[in-house]
């Protein structure tokens, strides 16, 4: 089998197949209250484990480096929509935000002798970058996180994996591909959840760790780093700028054409610059 095929199968098509299938099951057998929370979420995390674990033999079960951390810290970002749930104050759901995203960063940071900054910095680094992506993205307005919501998340996770595959390796974009395939099954399965009306907010925790974490890895990997990766899973914050002001009155086609246009400029930037610089 040839590594085309194999990656087609195994890091697109496994994922994005495991994510859909994930949401559609808890959506028509879980409780409609857990379902509504959890379903999303807990599908990009099936669907990136199935993907990791189909890779070589370089994706280990047991983890022996920083980066093998992914699939069990995206399964535990899927708690992290016990804060969404009604009655749970504002401080409350960033404190949870917080400790996901410390957790995350602990297992995510490596014990490098020679990392730069040290452990004791780059972990609440990358704890606060996980955080502030978070906890942004689940404040913005409704009418702003939905299907497209999701489609613009599957293409910064994709970005991600171009930029770490461009600069890094493509070992790690491999990686960073699975988690863009199951983003692309949940925002499949959303079409078929409508009814159910399955909050999407749960997604973004889990997509913040394994955009992010992969992002992370790859920045750190080269000599000198590469900070520009961690641009592609933050992108999805410049939706910001519809949540009030004169962008805010645009709807319709209008308004998801904006929306792709300025979530994809950044993308587009980062990549051909790392591209002109490899």
């Amino acid at each position: 089998m040839s590594a085309e095929v194999e990656f087609a199968l195994f890091t697109v098509a496994a994922p994005l197949a495991a994510a859909a299938a994930t949401a559609l099951l808890l959506a028509r057998f879980a409780p409609a209250t857990l379902a509504e929370r959890y379903a999303l979420g807990a599908a990009l995390a099936a669907g990136f484990a199935v993907g990791y674990w189909l890779l070589a033999d370089w994706a280990p079960l047991v983890p022996e480096q920083h980066w093998h951390w992914l699939p069990y810290v995206g399964a535990a970002a899927v708690l992290a929509a016990i804060g969404l749930a009604e009655g749970v104050s504002l401080p409350e759901r960033w404190l949870g935000f917080a400790l996901l995203s410390l957790v995350a960063a602990w297992q995510l940071v490596p014990l490098w002798p020679d990392l730069s900054p040290p452990r004791t910095a780059t972990v609440p680094l990358l704890a606060g970058y996980l955080l502030l992506i978070t906890g942004l993205l689940t404040a913005l307005p409704d009418r702003l996180v939905g299907r497209t919501f999701v489609a613009l998340l599957t293409t910064s996770a994709a970005a991600t994996a171009v930029l770490v595959g461009l600069g890094v390796s493509g070992k790690l974009g491999q990686v960073a591909a699975a988690a863009a395939a199951a983003a692309a099954g949940c925002f499949a399965a959303a079409f078929f959840l409508r009814n159910r009306e399955t909050p999407i907010r749960g997604l973004i925790p889990v997509y913040v760790v394994l955009a992010g974490g992969s992002a992370f890895a790859g920045t750190i990997e080269p000599l000198p780093p590469l900070p520009i990766i961690l641009i592609a899973p933050a992108a999805p914050l410049v939706l910001w700028l519809y949540a009030a002001g004169p962008l805010a009155r645009l709807k319709g086609p209008a308004a998801i054409a904006a929306q792709c246009i300025t979530v994809a400029l950044p993308l587009l930037i980062a990549i051909a610059w790392t591209a002109l610089g490899t």
